[in-house]
């Protein structure tokens, strides 16, 4: 999760799995944690421009909307544990981008099919329907087609939070697509889950949740075991769109911080407050790696409840 190498990649001298020890067990958790997974999300799907979109939902129709997106090579079960907390004041969403989930995968992927889909989801859950307008939540990777939709669809969205995305100017003169890959198989689950990590590589205490993020990454398929995305998912080159977006969203926009991610660095950050709106709150979260949500969930939790507090608060 969080860059575009596999989840389940390590090399020579890299930290251990941090699942490796637990041979397939699960992990102690805390009650918040059980709860939270208790409250099952509906499942359903969409089609989006020839692709089935996974989609998750919580809490009831007409409620204000909230959509969560997630990073690279991750899908929308990484919210289980977060999205239950916003539910009774809020209908809250979270899709898997096609070629990573259950979403079906594409021959080719586009940044407008990935802005459509944001559409989409919040339009097939009902989000729009609450009496104001949605939020987005977009964690790493997953805040690019964010950010484009705040620009291009803004008018219809109440804001958004960026978390932990390293947004910065390319050089695309020098930037290369990325290389495609093979799909790596496990013949156990244990044997899957051992070779789990969390990307960029990092420690994580709450195993119980980096525990539950590996286990719905993973798929039995053809006798096997395998990562839920498209190892082509990347291949793609990447533009300023992005960049030039995040200076002119047509909604309110906050930022997330992992205070120890290695991701948003002191030199990223600055140049992100130079291009964002002014006024953008930069809120850093104290302990936090780039994995913010199952870093220090609680604290996520309240940031979260606070900018999406105010925002309503100004457009009661």
């Amino acid at each position: 999760m969080g860059d575009r190498r596999e989840p389940n990649l390590r090399a020579p001298g890299e930290p251990a799995s941090l699942l490796g020890a637990l041979q397939g067990a699960l992990p102690a958790a805390p009650t918040w944690f059980q709860w939270a997974l208790s409250e099952e999300p509906q499942r359903s799907a969409v089609e989006v421009r020839g692709a089935s979109i996974e989609l998750l939902a919580w809490g009831q129709p007409g409620q204000p909307g909230l959509l969560f997106l997630h990073g690279t090579a991750a899908h929308a079960d990484v919210w289980r544990f977060i999205a239950p907390f916003f539910t009774e004041t809020h209908r809250v969403g979270a899709l898997s981008w096609s070629g990573m989930g259950r979403s079906d995968w594409r021959p080719s992927y586009s940044l407008d099919d990935e802005v459509e889909e944001i559409v989409v989801a919040a339009e097939t859950l009902g989000l729009f329907e609450g009496g104001q307008k949605p939020v987005l939540v977009s964690h790493s990777a997953g805040s690019v087609p964010a950010i484009v939709a705040a620009q291009c669809h803004g008018d219809r969205f109440g804001g958004l939070v960026v978390v932990d995305a390293p947004f910065r100017r390319i050089d695309v003169a020098l930037e290369r697509p990325g290389r495609p890959r093979g799909q790596r198989r496990y013949p156990t689950l244990e044997a899957a889950l051992e070779r789990f990590s969390l990307q960029p590589l990092q420690t994580c205490e709450n195993l119980f949740a980096v525990d539950r993020i590996a286990r719905d990454s993973l798929v039995h398929d053809n006798g096997s075991w395998r990562w839920r995305f498209d190892p082509h998912r990347w291949s793609r080159p990447r533009c300023n769109r992005h960049w030039d977006a995040f200076a002119a969203p047509r909604c309110p926009l906050a930022v997330v911080l992992g205070e120890l991610s290695p991701v948003t660095t002191p030199e990223i950050v600055a140049n992100m407050r130079a291009q964002a709106p002014s006024g953008t709150p930069f809120i850093s979260i104290p302990n936090a790696n780039h994995q913010v949500m199952a870093d220090e969930p609680i604290a996520f939790v309240s940031a979260l409840r606070s900018i999406i507090g105010m925002w309503s608060s100004l457009n009661a």
